[in-house]
């Protein structure tokens, strides 16, 4: 199945939805086969993974269906918007009073997550020096090496130049490792990016 397919599907099923809540969803399941493709799976596979869209419209009319009859069940007001829940007055007081905790507890975490960041990419760049410390070294010792060599001794100059020959297999070794570190790096940061959002959502975005 194709993604076009599997969120027309979805749409279908959950037509009963008001218009932006329905949308919000599709637009969480487009994402989700978009991070599959983006993990190396084919479109198919994608949708594959994320699940039968008959089945992901079901749970989630029927989640939607018990947390409006646990509302109504403790006397609170009617959920609206499609299932979204509010906080009431008590959730205001608690997240109020809550707030030197909680928000404590998010600057720790983007703080260690900007650790996290800078610490990866700082190593990248450490290669990339490296790899241009050694582009450089090798053409300035070619040239020392044939200046010796003619104005002083030969033996010095081919010692320089075999050095020369080593720096610049070197640096071609460090091109592709710097490459693959970065590449690696991109794939890792995307990876804990969307580990983040998926951990902290936005928009009430439901998970089957």
């Amino acid at each position: 199945m194709h993604k076009q397919e599997f969120l027309e599907i979805l749409g279908t099923q959950l037509s009963v939805l008001p218009t932006e809540d329905r949308n919000e969803r599709l637009c969480f399941y487009s994402e989700l086969i978009d991070d599959r493709i983006e993990d190396g799976l084919s479109e198919e596979d994608a949708t594959l993974a994320v699940g039968d869209p008959r089945v992901i419209a079901a749970q989630i009319l029927f989640d939607m269906r018990m947390e409006a009859g646990q509302s109504d069940s403790r006397g609170a007001s009617a959920i609206p918007d499609g299932g979204k829940p509010r906080l009431g007055a008590w959730g205001m007081i608690l997240l109020v009073l809550g707030a030197p905790v909680w928000f404590s507890l998010l600057a720790a975490a983007v703080s260690v997550a900007v650790s996290l960041y800078a610490a990866l990419w700082s190593v990248v760049a450490s290669l990339w020096a490296v790899f241009g410390s050694f582009a450089v070294a090798a053409p300035v010792s070619v040239l020392c090496g044939i200046g010796i060599s003619v104005f002083e001794s030969p033996l010095t100059g081919l010692a320089l130049g075999g050095a020369a020959l080593v720096l610049a297999g070197l640096t071609v070794f460090l091109y592709f490792g710097c490459l693959a570190a970065t590449k690696g790096t991109v794939q890792l940061t995307k990876l804990l990016f969307r580990l983040t959002k998926r951990a902290f959502p936005i928009g009430g975005e439901h998970r089957a």
